[in-house]
């Protein structure tokens, strides 16, 4: 009985002693040890496809990128564009590397988005940015983004409208004169003249696409809610009543605001404007349908 148990004590020993070696080897021989492998770095899978609304003074969008180690020598990491609508140099700029200093393992990708490149805020263009260098190669056991889309789009706000951008032909233009409706037709508007910190006046040249003009309008955008457009009432430049009827040929032309419809609207986001206004012939009086035209790039 004494043997079997000085067996069964050396033989727990024993076990032990290997149990203990096995665990020893399993962390000292095999340490984990990361691959070095490029990366855009994102808080979220869904962060892959981002919107960056652009402002009037342009700005950056700021991507983190950055390798899975840390290194004493500094790496470079190359990125490719593709888009189908986005110009480099016109919608936006970027750099065709990134390069990550000794001792760090992130840094940003600047993607300057050029407000000035896009005809309105409706215009949205896409740019695919793809990591071209991966450091090592590609496992499928690394599942880390390479690939980021991202829509550009200008920055807009109602209440605060880059005039300037108004400026310019309007080759979808429709009108609507009692039941006669007509276009598209071109009108051209000039570059708007401020008259307070929320209004402006508007001259819009073509108007009844006969060489009409320019006619002249206010912008109110004081409600951002509800941005107006007014008539200015006056004799028409170039206008001669007879495009209206014949039997007035050789009179001038006048428009003011209609009674019943003296307000237009305006979105300087989509840069489009409904103009509402009363068309009459000089000396003899107004019609009485209201005449609306609607201008959209």
């Amino acid at each position: 009985m004494r043997k079997s148990i000085f067996y069964f004590i050396l033989a727990f020993f024993s076990i032990s002693l290997v149990a203990c070696k096995k665990e020893n080897l399993s962390i000292d021989k095999d340490p984990l040890v990361p691959r070095e492998v490029a990366r855009f770095v994102l808080a979220r899978l869904t962060d892959s496809t981002k919107t960056f609304f652009i402002p009037a003074n342009n700005g950056d969008y700021k991507i983190p990128v950055g390798f899975t180690t840390v290194s004493n020598e500094d790496r470079k990491i190359t990125f490719s564009y593709t888009s189908t609508d986005a110009t480099a140099g016109v919608q936006y700029q970027a750099p065709a590397s990134v390069t990550i200093p000794a001792g760090k393992a992130l840094d940003t990708l600047r993607l300057t988005g050029l407000f000035g490149g896009f005809s309105s805020a409706s215009q949205i263009d896409t740019v695919v940015i793809r990591i071209t260098d991966q450091g090592a190669a590609p496992s499928t056991a690394y599942i880390l983004p390479t690939k980021i889309t991202i829509y550009l789009r200008q920055f807009c706000d109602e209440s605060s409208p880059v005039l300037s951008m108004f400026a310019g032909t309007y080759a979808h233009t429709n009108e609507l004169f009692g039941t006669g409706a007509y276009g598209p037709y071109t009108t051209t508007m000039g570059v708007p003249v401020p008259l307070t910190a929320t209004t402006a006046k508007i001259s819009v040249s073509n108007i009844y696409d006969t060489g009409w003009g320019p006619i002249d309008f206010t912008l109110d955008w004081s409600n951002p809610a509800a941005l107006k457009t007014t008539v200015i009432a006056g004799t028409v430049p170039g206008a001669d009543a007879g495009d209206l009827n014949s039997a007035y040929a050789g009179l001038p032309v006048v428009v003011r605001a209609h009674a019943t419809t003296p307000f237009g609207s305006f979105s300087g986001c989509t840069q489009t404007f409904t103009l509402y206004m009363q068309l009459g012939v000089g000396g003899l009086g107004y019609f009485s349908d209201v005449y609306r035209v609607i201008l959209n790039r």
